[in-house]
């Protein structure tokens, strides 16, 4: 959860504290063993593949860099608030669906297409383009998003 809190002073009154609560999760449907790690490091090798992440080496703080971050996007369109997921997606990756889901209680989820999708910058390590996909959460207070990787 993350809160944002504004002190007053003598000029200013405090604002009221406002709370977020954001879950990230990656689940895999994968033909196989989902969570095969050849490094142990609980990154299955189908999120490696999609992240353009070598499988047979540890992860560096580059290649969790690559992993999916959640954030928030007030700024698109003003009055609109978006949950994001920012992600580098392998250029080459074929055989592979990234899809977007939202849950309001972590037990239903729901595909869902982004209202924004679009790419952001390129890895400069890889070439790969980096990916966001931006999500309006209605005004809904708890919602949570992931992506859901899977090879069909």
């Amino acid at each position: 959860m993350i809160q944002a809190s504004q002190a007053g002073n003598a000029d200013y009154y405090a604002a009221p504290s406002v709370d977020q609560s954001f879950t990230v999760a990656l689940p895999v449907a994968f033909t196989g063993n989902p969570t095969a790690t050849l490094e142990n490091d609980g990154v299955a090798n189908l999120l490696k593949y999609t992240f353009d992440i070598d499988p047979s080496v540890p992860l560096s703080s580059l290649d969790r860099a690559a992993l999916p971050t959640l954030g928030t996007d007030s700024t698109t369109t003003p009055g609109t608030d978006y949950l994001t997921l920012t992600y580098r997606r392998y250029a080459l990756a074929t055989g592979i669906s990234v899809n977007v889901q939202t849950s309001p209680d972590l037990k239903t989820w729901t595909t869902v297409t982004p209202n924004i999708t679009q790419q952001v910058g390129t890895d400069p390590t890889t070439g790969d383009p980096i990916i966001e996909d931006e999500v309006n959460t209605n005004g809904v207070t708890t919602e949570f998003v992931r992506l859901n990787v899977t090879q069909p």
